[in-house]
């Protein structure tokens, strides 16, 4: 009996080129400007699956020592949640150290229950209450954080 040969991935994450919008037609319309926008002051990375986008994910500096982390992901990311959040977390803890960043957070959207549990798996814990009104289109959103040097730095 041979062997068998392990499957060739066909998940994997890359650098973020602005390119990689148009692999992503399910991206909000505005998402290319906005993305373009922030290039030179994020880390981005592309999370690909079938040769198709299914994540684009990224933290953004707000200053020197403060990053704000966002994603954009397709429903079918989803079906691949454990393979996205170890390279997520990974590519997170990496870039964040070698920043040197005191400060991480996110928001999501106050009923995303899901997002809130992944933001809390990946180290971000909840700061807030509900904040109404502070979602692009007025949603109540809910802000999560992580103090990578601890509370006191």
């Amino acid at each position: 009996m041979q062997p068998s040969t392990p499957a060739i991935s066909n998940k994997f994450v890359t650098e973020f080129r602005i390119q990689d919008v148009d692999h992503a037609p399910w991206l909000p319309a505005n998402a290319k400007p906005l993305l373009e926008k922030i290039l030179g002051q994020s880390a981005i990375w592309t999370g690909w699956v079938d040769g198709k986008v299914v994540a684009v994910c990224g933290i953004t500096l707000v200053h020197p020592h403060y990053g704000h982390c966002w994603t954009y992901l397709h429903p079918d990311a989803l079906t691949h949640r454990y393979w996205l959040h170890r390279r997520t977390k990974r590519i997170l803890q990496n870039y964040v150290r070698a920043s040197k960043l005191f400060r991480v957070d996110a928001v999501c959207l106050a009923s995303h229950v899901e997002a809130s549990i992944w933001l809390d798996r990946l180290g971000l814990k909840r700061e807030s209450g509900p904040m109404r009104y502070y979602g692009p289109q007025g949603e109540t959103m809910v802000r999560h954080v992580w103090f990578p040097r601890g509370i006191n730095g």
